[in-house]
């Protein structure tokens, strides 16, 4: 990963990014001026009435749950299982037997390494509209590539998390990379979510397997921070969907590093939601001592070859990889 030169832009006002790959200079989509100038006549995005901004966001977890629908359904369509245990893409997994009236129980095997834990997964069948009302449920629609990316990462650099003070926010339903830092050694793992029915299935995860002494959870919404408490590393998968959450978010991220501590943020770049956190990132970059950007991730050939086998949209999947450390 290359770092972002905070104290050179491109000459339009535009954040920077530098390819890992190519070393090529890739601006943002969208200079500070586009975003903060509304077309004449046109009110800016921060002076929409609150019911418009509620109908904005309401038609985004909309737009999010019919995607996955009608990733489903293609699937169907052409005869394709949904089994749980063809939709990982890093893990391996297998079905357990135990009793559940929403979900199913699998045991995870890791690539690389012996890290094994057993998860609960909602069944898709307990998916319906109501899962997207009130705090953002996305993370109960299913596991979604970046939490098996960001895992599949602390995996191949364990000492990134061993014997460190870890937080998750925005763990989902299983939190797959905090379970992921606890097996490699965390000396404490915080998992979070704004729902409470993401965290009511992390804490049966952590009871059955045995957690409960050094992993936590809780409900924990971006506006709200934990007292007198920081962290070395805070993790953070695919929750950059909501751009009206982004200040809130890299807000949360900061008040809850250590000086010094390392956010790692995963997420697929739709419709360019990435570039828009960088670019907030950059207008508070004085809070941070670098932040390194990566559009390409380690294993991102086979996890390539097995979204498409899917037959999903592969560029709303695959992810760009974030590490910012605190000053």
């Amino acid at each position: 990963m290359d770092d972002i030169d905070f104290d050179g832009e491109d000459g339009n006002g535009k954040l920077s990014m530098i390819d890992e790959e190519d070393l090529t200079v890739i601006p943002s989509k969208r200079s500070k001026e586009e975003k903060e100038k509304p077309p004449k006549g046109e009110v800016s995005k921060h002076e929409k009435p609150l019911s418009e901004a509620k109908v904005s966001k309401a038609r985004q977890r909309w737009n999010l749950l019919s995607y996955h629908v009608r990733c489903n359904y293609r699937k169907r369509a052409r005869g394709i299982t949904i089994d749980v245990e063809t939709m990982f893409l890093v893990f391996e997994a297998f079905f357990i037997p135990k009793h559940s009236n929403v979900g199913r129980w699998y045991h995870l095997k890791s690539p690389v390494g012996n890290v094994e834990f057993d998860v609960h997964i909602y069944s898709t069948v307990t998916i319906t509209p109501n899962i997207l009302i009130g705090f953002n449920n996305s993370g109960n629609i299913r596991i979604w590539p970046s939490e098996e990316c960001l895992a599949y990462y602390l995996l191949k650099h364990e000492k990134l998390v061993r014997s460190k003070t870890i937080l998750e926010l925005g763990s989902g339903m299983a939190g797959l990379s905090g379970l992921t830092s606890a097996a490699l050694g965390a000396a404490e793992v915080v998992l979070t979510d704004g729902n409470e029915k993401s965290v009511e299935n992390i804490r049966r995860i952590v009871e059955i397997n045995k957690l409960s002494n050094y992993v936590t959870c809780f409900v924990l919404p971006w506006n709200v921070t934990i007292p007198n408490k920081q962290f070395d590393a805070i993790l953070c998968a695919d929750c950059l969907f909501f751009t009206e959450e982004h200040r809130i978010l890299l807000n949360c991220i900061y008040k809850h590093l250590k000086s010094d501590g390392i956010a790692y943020v995963v997420a697929p770049d739709r419709g360019g939601t990435v570039r828009e956190f960088l670019d907030l990132v950059y207008e508070e970059r004085k809070r941070w001592q670098s932040v390194n950007v990566s559009f390409h991730i380690e294993n991102e050939a086979e996890i390539y070859s097995k979204l498409k086998m899917r037959h999903c949209n592969i560029h709303l999947e695959i992810p760009m990889f974030l590490i910012l450390k605190k000053k």
